[in-house]
């Protein structure tokens, strides 16, 4: 499997709005637009949000994916079939390997 090539780590919010790394450092993204420097937008606040959950979130995807394949090594039972594909497809979008023409580029 790839792995995330991005700033590693945990990401949060600071005190000022901005998406930072574990040591404070911004964490830098392509084509964002900055829509609020001094004022809050609450659509901006709940984006900044999960763009700092984003490795935490993949994170956990790629857990439950592999517990998934494992369960279906063991015999066990699987998740559905369509959570399935979703996380594969977040997974892949991610990480970049999404190979089927959909998702983000």
């Amino acid at each position: 499997m790839s792995e995330f090539k991005g700033t590693p780590g945990l990401w949060r919010r600071d005190k000022y709005g901005h998406v930072v790394d574990e040591s404070g450092e911004q964490v830098l993204f392509r084509g964002v637009a900055i829509v609020c420097a001094g004022g809050r937008i609450p659509e901006a606040e709940a984006n900044t949000h999960l763009i700092a959950a984003a490795p935490e979130l993949l994170e956990a995807l790629v857990m439950v994916r592999d517990a998934d394949d494992d369960s279906d090594k063991d015999g066990l039972p699987r998740i559905p079939a369509a959570a399935r594909s979703k996380i594969d497809r977040a997974i892949a979008n991610a990480l970049n390997t999404n190979t089927n023409g959909e998702g983000h580029e």
